[in-house]
């Protein structure tokens, strides 16, 4: 029986190799989860690339924006505190 939710394996090695292959050759950067977690452990030199990038565009540095540290109101810089609510008791 097939379970539910995302993969945890490879299920085609060869596509899989393709996409890395091709990532590879566009010089195409992804960010690790960790920085994703804590954006302050993106290097230095994407988060200076990132700032001549529109937050719109679809451009793969924006990947490095897929995180929680992004401003409402500024979204091509990341924020100390994430955009939140409080929320009465």
């Amino acid at each position: 029986m097939r379970r539910l939710g995302l993969e945890r394996e490879i299920v085609d090695r060869r596509i899989y190799d393709r996409a890395v292959q091709r990532f590879r050759d566009a010089r195409i950067l992804l960010p690790t989860f960790g920085e994703l977690a804590d954006p302050t452990r993106i290097p230095q030199s994407v988060r200076a690339a990132l700032a001549g990038v529109d937050p719109d565009a679809p451009h793969a540095l924006n990947l490095f924006r897929v995180h929680w540290y992004n401003s409402g109101s500024d979204r091509a810089r990341p924020a100390a505190l994430p955009d939140h609510l409080v929320l009465p008791k």
